[in-house]
C-alpha cells in the first residue's frame, strides 16, 4: 500500500535540497532517520509532513491524500457497524439524528 512517505523523498528530490539539508533543517541526528521516512521504513512526524508542506509547498491535503484515503475506508467500516447498533435501539429523536449524521457522513466518504 502506498503511503505518505514514499512522496516524500520524491518531493524532495524535485529540489535542490539533500537529504543532508533537510535532517539540519529537521534536527535529525543522521541522515539516515530522515531517509527511513523518505523510503516508507517509518512513519513520518506531524512536524516532517508540515516542514515537507513548508519548504515544498506541497498542500497537506495533497501530503495526506493516502493516510485520508484508508481513514475514509475505515471510518465508513465504523459507521456501518455503529448504524446497525443504533438502529436496534429505540428510535428518539436524537438517535434518529445520529443515524441521519453517520449516513451522509458514509455517503461523503465513499467519494
Amino acid at each position: 500500500m502506498k503511503t505518505i512517505n514514499h512522496d516524500l523523498g520524491i518531493i524532495r528530490e524535485m529540489s535542490p535540497l539533500i537529504l543532508d539539508d533537510m535532517r539540519l533543517l529537521l534536527n535529525y541526528k543522521s541522515w539516515s532517520g530522515l531517509s527511513r521516512v523518505e523510503r516508507g521504513k517509518q512513519a513520518p512526524s506531524l512536524e516532517v509532513i508540515i516542514c515537507y508542506h513548508l519548504m515544498f509547498g506541497v498542500p497537506m491535503d495533497s501530503l495526506l491524500k493516502y493516510e485520508i484515503q484508508r481513514l475514509k475506508r475505515k471510518l465508513r467500516n465504523m459507521i456501518l457497524k455503529r448504524l446497525e447498533t443504533l438502529k436496534t435501539k429505540e428510535l428518539e429523536v436524537s438517535t434518529q439524528d445520529r443515524i441521519k449524521f453517520l449516513n451522509t457522513k458514509y455517503d461523503d466518504f465513499g467519494n
